[in-house]
């Protein structure tokens, strides 16, 4: 059985935006560098013709980054395994949804990095064979989507010469046990964009349409995706 994920082209805009981000920030960037590059990178050439949108557009990656934060140290146990996130999603998503995100997450956390894309498809199986509704289904396959693309992009991204150089290379380290070092927080940083992406959906409180939740969505996954790097959070 094959199952296709629906939101797949969602990578080449994540893909997209994070070439954008990173030459177009600053050296020792702000967090409102990060995000107002996040925003342009989306937004720029076409950006909301409503003041108001802009604000809740660029209210997505404060909100993320704050939720990541505070549940990240605040680590819990579900069904035996101790995860730091969970928390953050009780309020957004139902019993069943929790049970996918709980097992997704707990089995990155000792999934090989050559093995992330066969997780994350196994887990696109599970989602589709959940017994969820589409609407409760979307949410999750969009945040497999997003994880399996930004786990594309790192891998093309971590051998130098890169652009993300500057956030990816220790001098005091070689360049071969460098590229082996962020090999390893691959997971870590694919991790991160996934939890953005379920941490961004709903975020956006206008009148509930999928395509806003998925924009937002994108927009944490994407600001995560970055600032776990850049920030090291």
């Amino acid at each position: 059985m094959t199952i296709q994920n629906p939101y797949h082209t969602l990578g080449p805009q994540l893909k997209t935006a994070l070439d954008y981000i990173i030459a177009n920030m600053p050296l020792s960037p702000s967090f409102d560098n990060l995000n107002n590059t996040l925003f342009d990178a989306l937004f720029g050439t076409n950006p909301p013709s409503d003041s108001l949108a802009i604000v809740y557009a660029k209210s997505v990656l404060p909100m993320v980054y704050n939720s990541y934060i505070v549940h990240r140290p605040q680590s819990i146990v579900h069904s035996g395994v101790t995860l730091s996130v969970v928390e953050g999603y009780q309020s957004k998503f139902n019993e069943n949804q929790q049970l996918v995100i709980t097992e997704l997450f707990s089995s990155l956390r000792t999934t090989p990095t050559e093995s992330i894309p066969q997780l994350l498809i196994a887990t696109d199986e599970k989602i589709a064979t959940s017994g969820l509704s589409f609407a409760e289904q979307t949410p999750l396959f969009v945040a497999t989507a997003l994880g399996k693309a930004v786990y594309e992009y790192w891998l093309l991204n971590i051998p130098q010469p890169s652009t993300w150089a500057a956030y990816m290379v220790n001098p005091a380290i070689t360049p071969q046990a460098m590229d082996a070092l962020n090999y390893n927080n691959v997971s870590n940083w694919v991790s991160a964009a996934m939890q953005g992406a379920l941490l961004g959906w709903g975020s956006i409180h206008l009148p509930k349409i999928d395509f806003v939740d998925m924009t937002a969505a994108n927009m944490g996954a994407i600001g995560m995706a970055a600032g776990k790097v850049v920030f090291k959070w």
